[in-house]
């Protein structure tokens, strides 16, 4: 299930959208679970600011840590 806050920014931006649909369901669930597991609205949307260039750059969100 997408946050609704995630869901408004794939519905405003299709390009977000289609790479944020690439991803494997695994990944799409690590979006998911970083952006809804901060309590606050105002974490939230820091987070999600911060995932949206990642998925444009079709970079997961651990990545970096991956060899």
């Amino acid at each position: 299930i997408i946050p609704e806050l995630l869901q408004k920014e794939l519905n405003k931006n299709s390009e977000l959208h289609t790479k944020f649909n690439q991803f494997s369901p695994y990944k799409q669930r690590e979006f998911i679970e970083y952006i809804v597991t901060a309590k606050q609205e105002k974490t939230q949307l820091a987070r999600l600011e911060k995932v949206i260039p990642m998925i444009l750059e079709e970079k997961g969100l651990n990545d970096k840590y991956r060899a």
